[in-house]
């Protein structure tokens, strides 16, 4: 007779565990419904079981690889990953910045100052997308998350098949069947975690719990809510209470977690730094120690989940361990794992170290970084002896200016879209609508008031679109703002109403052009979108704290992501060399004779007589020689500046062509300018702008406390090295001759 194999309590506990673990996933992967969970599971599981410490079973074996064929069948990669990707790191930095007052903070490793639990409030993001799910934050469009009917009948069936694996296991290992989790109990367990309140999820798993000895996640998610509540509760009573109880769901997760079937376990890293977090609470300085062994422990079971690297590097520094956290913010920056924010905090570090101890390692990892990273983004290394008050406030100075110029390219973006929508919806007016053809349609649609509908609609949905930039909804005279374009509509009633009596008959070319002067949608925006520039302007200049700073550029980007603008160029990290557009000609011999070829008479001395006017004004513009220059058409720099090799974008000779002088921007933003005969061609970052601007469409604006040279859709220049009050004033001599 065979002797029957005798296991010990935790051996019959592990397989106990292991059979909920599949049953659990599979269950919720039916029971979500969605691609992304399906992803999630399969990563965080069911890819990632530790064989060594898995009960060696052939039932259970077989489920598994049931299981796992299924998922790589049905398996959608990249699936709306990187949108919820990046919304779910806004959402990291913007908590991390919400605690962060400047970078001396961070970096001085003070506990009391950065109590922020990030990692319980906002959560890996395992936990972060199944929360907003469970608040309805995250739609289904097009129903491209839910699983195809012929995946949701395999995982059913699979469910169908645990059963099978469950009597096999029970028979084998002898464990109580209370430990074995059914069918209905996992249901209701997910129903319960899908809770959008708090306090009521709480409650549901507080009467569930009983079922729950041999699946340690659920202790780990009712300690979360637990301690989630403790964070946002306002009565002093209640908080402590809720925070005890988070600390003795963390135990009994521990205590039931030590099996570890999972070689990399984002759940236990969670576990582990939100753990750390209650310490930090309870007391900082007594608990420090053991915080960092949860932190160093929760990073070895992170692996590569840059999300939960992410929580280790601010828990390091949250109790002073500097040298860690850089370590894991090196790795993320190269990753391009949220590099705006890791750079801008590594490289306080670097100068930290430096400062200190004039340690060369850290200035020459901080040279490294400063290779791939653009200075606007870094901490400035000091030259010489300065102060630490110093330098912060000449790098918040420094991400102001790049925080200025984004939204001003961006705003400019969006009043250039909401242009192009504006005159497509009111197609007819056209340069063709006063011919004896159309006018019929034109006078028609004026009488029956169709041209001002359509420029309210329009006009509603611009202001609508920039009510979801926060600085715009929260402006403080928003609303009289708004009222300028109002006013400006009121003023074109009379002369609207005038036309509207014309008829086919008397409605001619010079009606037409003054019906399109009074529904222009420059006519109608310009001032409102200029005042409201200067207004942004204003607000970002008299932010003092870094995180307000972050928070305004993580809502320009939202709102760029919202309106499908481009991201501005200033905020590229790594101010890569642009490429050619797609669809964009590739000239590259179009150059060749165009030296040779002689200048027509009148543009020779038209060339002549701005050369003269740009030198006699030369002296007066250029205020700081080390950061810009004007070289003129007839001095040796200026044919220098067209051999760039490096210069992209229109061929440069056709623009060399019409060239009178060169405003060289020698800064960092290196945007130069070069004046022609008929306007002024915009250099950025090497790449010669398609565009030419005319003289006559360029304005000076100082409303915002910086000088600017500016049009309705975009800066020209603000260049401190220049004087732009006298370069202005230059362009509107050349627009004479031009």
């Amino acid at each position: 007779m065979q002797k029957l194999q005798v296991y010990s309590e935790d051996e019959k506990r592990k397989a106990a565990y292991a059979l909920n673990l599949c049953t659990v996933s599979i269950s919720q992967i039916v029971d979500y419904n969605d691609v992304y969970v399906l992803e999630q599971e399969y990563n965080a599981i069911l890819n990632n079981l530790n064989l060594e410490a898995m009960p060696k079973d052939e039932a259970l074996l077989k489920i598994l690889v049931e299981t796992l064929n299924t998922i790589t069948f049905f398996r959608i990669q990249e699936l709306k990953k990187q949108k919820v990707e990046s919304d779910y790191q806004r959402r990291m930095k913007n908590a991390i910045w919400s605690a962060v007052p400047n970078l001396s903070v961070i970096v001085a490793g003070n506990p009391i100052a950065m109590v922020l639990s990030v990692a319980t409030q906002v959560g890996t993001a395992y936990m972060n997308y199944r929360r907003e799910k469970a608040n309805a934050g995250i739609e289904k469009e097009n129903s491209e998350f839910e699983l195809q009917i012929t995946a949701m009948e395999q995982f059913h069936a699979l469910q169908r098949e645990l059963f099978t694996t469950a009597w096999r296991l029970a028979d084998s290992y002898g464990f109580k069947d209370e430990w074995r989790l059914t069918e209905n109990q996992i249901k209701q367990y997910d129903q319960v975690l899908m809770d959008a309140d708090e306090y009521r999820k709480y409650a549901r798993l507080e009467a569930i719990a009983p079922n729950f000895e041999a699946y340690p996640p659920f202790w780990y998610f009712y300690a979360h809510t637990a301690l989630y509540i403790s964070e946002n509760e306002t009565n002093a009573v209640a908080k402590a209470e809720y925070r005890n109880r988070a600390k003795n769901h963390f135990e009994k997760y521990y205590q039931l977690n030590r099996f570890s079937l999972l070689r990399e376990d984002q759940l236990a890293a969670s576990a582990l730094l939100e753990y750390s977090d209650l310490l930090l609470l309870e007391n900082a300085k007594e608990n420090t120690e053991k915080v960092y062994q949860l932190v160093m422990e929760a990073q070895k079971k992170a692996g590569n989940a840059n999300d939960v690297l992410q929580l280790c590097a601010i828990s390091y520094l949250k109790i002073g361990k500097t040298e860690d956290a850089a370590r894991l913010l090196k790795y993320l920056v190269n990753e391009e794992y949220n590099s705006a924010m890791n750079a801008k905090i590594l490289s306080r570090i670097y100068v930290s170290q430096y400062l200190a101890t004039e340690s060369p390692a850290a200035y020459t990892e901080y040279g490294i970084l400063a290779r791939r990273i653009a200075p606007e983004f870094l901490f400035p290394m000091p030259k010489g002896t300065v102060s630490d008050q110093s330098l912060e406030e000449a790098f918040i100075k420094r991400q102001k200016v790049t925080l200025i110029k984004a939204y001003r390219t961006t705003l400019q973006d969006y009043a250039r879209k909401t242009r192009d929508d504006y005159e497509d919806a009111l197609q007819d007016l056209e340069k063709s609508c006063y011919k004896e053809e159309t006018v019929a349609l034109l006078v028609s649609k004026l009488v029956a008031g169709e041209y001002s509908r359509n420029c309210v609609v329009q006009l509603n949905q611009m202001v609508a679109g920039l009510d979801t930039l926060p600085v715009f909804r929260n402006l403080e005279k928003r609303e009289a703002l708004i009222k300028l374009i109002e006013g400006t509509l009121r003023n074109t009633r009379p002369a609207v109403r005038n036309l509207q009596k014309k008829t086919v008959n008397t409605f001619d070319e010079k009606d037409y052009k003054n019906l399109a002067e009074r529904f222009s949608y420059q006519q109608l925006t310009e001032k409102f979108f200029d005042i409201l520039k200067a207004r942004v302007t204003d607000k970002i200049a008299d932010s003092q704290e870094l995180g307000t700073l972050n928070l305004l550029e993580n809502d320009l980007l939202q709102f760029c992501d919202a309106q499908e603008l481009p991201m501005p160029q200033c905020l590229n990290l790594t101010q890569e060399k642009q490429q050619i557009p797609e669809g964009k000609e590739s000239r590259y011999f179009d150059d060749v004779f165009l030296e040779d070829a002689p200048d027509s008479e009148t543009q020779k001395q038209l060339k002549e007589k701005m050369e003269k006017i740009i030198g006699a004004a030369k002296g007066h513009i250029i205020k700081d020689a080390a950061n810009a220059a004007i070289y003129l058409r007839t001095e040796k720099l200026f044919d220098i500046y067209f051999e760039n090799s490096k210069m992209t974008g229109a061929t440069k000779y056709l623009v060399k062509q019409k060239a009178v002088a060169v405003i060289d921007d020698k800064t960092n933003r290196d945007c130069d300018l070069i004046l022609t005969i008929d306007g002024v061609v915009i250099v950025n970052q090497n790449r010669i702008s398609d565009e030419k601007i005319s003289y006559d469409a360029i304005k000076f604006d100082s409303e915002a406390g910086t000088d600017r040279l500016t049009t309705s859709y975009r800066d020209i220049c603000d260049n401190a090295a220049i004087d732009l009050k006298e370069l202005y004033a230059l362009m509107q001599e050349l627009d004479k001759l031009a």
